[in-house]
């Protein structure tokens, strides 16, 4: 951020302030990412119904007490643009 030193109109100096961080994302530890990321790249499967997606399914399912599984999937609409 910057804002103006008090002056004289000549002697007006630009001074730097430090960012005020409003949020800031959880993040968990990095070993826990890469463990992820290398089972996945190990798999070479990177889109959707991987290995972890149909776990993901699974749990969701049974913490949801349902017989038949659970879909988990992605609707974007897109409509006319006015």
């Amino acid at each position: 951020m910057i804002g103006l030193n008090q002056g004289s109109a000549s002697s007006l100096k630009l001074k730097t302030y430090p960012p005020i961080n409003v949020t800031q994302p959880f993040l968990p530890p990095l070993p826990e990412v890469t463990n992820f990321t290398q089972e996945i790249w190990d798999r070479k499967w990177l889109t959707n119904s991987g290995a972890f997606h149909r776990e993901l399914e699974a749990k969701i399912a049974q913490y949801l007490d349902v017989l038949k599984g659970v879909r988990l999937g992605l609707l974007a609409y897109c409509g006319p643009m006015q």
